[in-house]
C-alpha cells in the first residue's frame, strides 16, 4: 500500500522526504510502461512524464524482481539461522 500512494497516481501531493519510494515501487514503473504503450503516438509528454524507450522502465522492474526476491531469501535464511541455534 505505501508504494501505490508513494507512486503519485493516487494522491497528488506526495510530501518530498517520502516522494523517493515511488522509484521502489512496482506500481510507478508499470504505469509508465502502460502510458507508454497507450499514448506514445499521440504525445511524447503525459501528465508531466516524459514516456521514452521504457528500457529503463523494464529494466527496473526485472531488477526488483531479482531484487526483492533476494531479500526475502536473505530474511528467511537468517530467521531459520536464528530459530536453528
Amino acid at each position: 500500500m505505501t508504494f501505490m500512494l508513494a507512486g503519485g497516481f493516487f494522491v497528488q501531493r506526495v510530501p518530498i522526504f517520502f516522494s523517493w519510494i515511488r522509484y521502489m515501487s512496482f506500481n510507478y514503473h508499470t504505469y509508465k510502461l502502460l502510458l507508454k504503450v497507450q499514448y506514445e503516438h499521440i504525445s511524447p509528454v503525459i501528465n508531466g512524464m516524459r514516456i521514452d524507450s521504457g528500457a529503463t522502465e523494464v529494466a527496473a522492474l526485472i531488477a526488483m524482481v531479482f531484487g526483492y526476491r533476494f531479500l526475502a531469501y536473505l530474511s528467511l535464511r537468517r530467521m531459520k539461522l536464528q530459530s536453528g541455534a
